[in-house]
């Protein structure tokens, strides 16, 4: 579920899969809390005969908008306290990386 293929001829002319369609943070964190709660989140449910709490199991949807918003409010979290990182484009590492290959050569 977490990410989605698709398949392509490679180099040799043989089908290999690529991925198409993968899930940010906020979408992996949540569809990890659906997955936990899944089966066993209740609800309060009235009284049973005896007077004792009754429970029921959270339908898919409340369960469903549970989980994002338990998921988004952990990752709005994590960037207010600095839990997250900024990681530069491939493009932009490389250009950095033939820089410093440059600056080093300059100073040989």
């Amino acid at each position: 579920m977490t990410n989605r293929l698709r398949f392509r001829k490679n180099y040799d002319g043989r089908m290999v899969p690529e991925v198409a369609i993968i899930l940010d943070q906020v979408a992996s964190i949540a569809k990890e809390m659906a997955e936990r709660w899944g089966m066993v989140a209740a609800l309060p449910d009235g009284e049973d005969t005896s007077g004792r709490q009754k429970l029921r199991i959270m339908t898919p949807e409340e369960l469903v908008e549970r989980a994002c918003t338990v998921a988004e409010l952990l990752w709005l979290d994590f960037e207010k306290r600095g839990w997250t990182l900024d990681i530069p484009e491939f493009v932009k590492t490389e250009s950095y990386t033939i820089n410093l290959k440059e600056e080093k050569e300059d100073i040989s």
